[in-house]
């Protein structure tokens, strides 16, 4: 979606041919962030603060656990190399979802965990003046 899309779809016609861009970029940063990839021990810590790591370990261990699969998944995310994640990536939602499914985590747990790979990503005034001027 292009910043002219996004604006259009946020503001009436009436706040764009008013021209008051302030006010047409405030609309548009309302919700508006990116997609960054996480550190994975932020994501372990998170687990390990909100005391669900233990019980990932022990589903990880226990083979025949609905939510193996995706402790597993976690487990090797945690021991893998890497240092950060993509949260946006759909096989992320799926380890997590499968946790919550189990009950191994809570919805609003999987929830602040996908959050945490996105940030605010505010434009300027000028940058949506720009955009209303170019109609792109």
């Amino acid at each position: 979606m292009t910043l002219y899309q996004e604006i259009v779809a946020k503001c009436t016609p009436a706040e764009i041919a008013a021209g008051n861009h302030h006010v047409v970029a405030a609309k548009v940063n309302v919700g508006r962030v990116k997609t960054i990839k996480t550190p994975i021990a932020d994501v372990q810590a998170y687990l390990q603060t909100n005391g669900t790591w233990w019980a990932i370990k022990a589903v990880a261990a226990d083979t025949n656990h609905a939510a193996n699969l995706a402790a597993v998944a976690v487990m090797d995310v945690a021991n893998a190399r890497y240092e950060n994640i993509d949260m946006s990536l759909p096989i992320v939602a799926q380890m997590f979802g499968g946790l919550v499914a189990a009950s191994i985590i809570t919805q609003a747990q999987a929830d602040e965990l996908m959050v945490m790979g996105s940030v605010p990503d505010p434009v300027t005034y000028l940058q949506c003046g720009d955009a209303i001027e170019k109609g792109v």
